[in-house]
């Protein structure tokens, strides 16, 4: 990956990540709400029997709603962290309240006692956070990579949802080959289905 493109990726991400950290978190969680709700339209999101979701940290979308409600009818699959080898576990959870835990980088995650793992190919639709997002479903991350390695194992026809305020949607963002678009991308004032060419 060329040094601009990086630079350009760092810059993008360290003027979002400012613009989201200046949130009031009440603020936060009224965006956050009206996310899920548009998530919830769609009509992928509906059918779908197994779905990977995510624990927001503060300041993200928060999701914790969004799990809960997801218990009651739907296979819930949420990511560990491995730090040591930089990738991305997975684990069913199956009690909101009794089986997470604080864990990497400040998020709720599943015990390791509550530890379930699953094959990748059972999850039917996945809902990834990120730092910003174009409208090609161009995704930018943390730069660790972890969710781009996962997304990489799955069908590319899998569904995957990126959730994000309305301000961490650009017009274009740099990309490689490394990085893994995502098809939708939910605000908290519209649905955007990616743009399948920059032409």
């Amino acid at each position: 990956m060329s040094r601009t493109l990086e630079l350009s990726k760092e810059e993008i991400r360290k003027s979002i990540l400012e613009l989201r950290n200046e949130q009031p978190q009440d603020l936060v969680q009224q965006k956050s709400d009206r996310i899920i709700s548009n998530l919830m339209n769609i009509e992928e999101y509906k059918t779908a029997k197994c779905v990977m979701l995510y624990s927001g940290k503060e300041k993200e979308v928060q999701t914790e709603k969004l799990i809960r409600s997801a218990l009651k009818t739907k296979r819930v699959i949420l990511p560990i962290t491995n730090t040591k080898q930089g990738i991305l576990e997975i684990s069913e959870l199956k009690n909101y309240d009794l089986e997470l835990e604080k864990a990497a980088f400040n998020i709720l995650e599943p015990k390791r006692e509550f530890y379930r793992p699953r094959m990748i190919n059972l999850i039917d639709l996945f809902v990834v956070p990120g730092v910003a997002f174009d409208i090609y479903g161009n995704r930018l991350g943390y730069g660790f990579g972890y969710y781009d390695k996962l997304l990489k194992r799955t069908n590319r026809l899998i569904t995957v949802i990126g959730l994000a305020f309305e301000f961490q949607v650009q017009d274009v963002i740099p990309n490689s080959q490394y990085d893994i678009p995502v098809h939708f991308i939910v605000t908290e004032e519209k649905i955007i289905k990616r743009k399948l060419t920059t032409k």
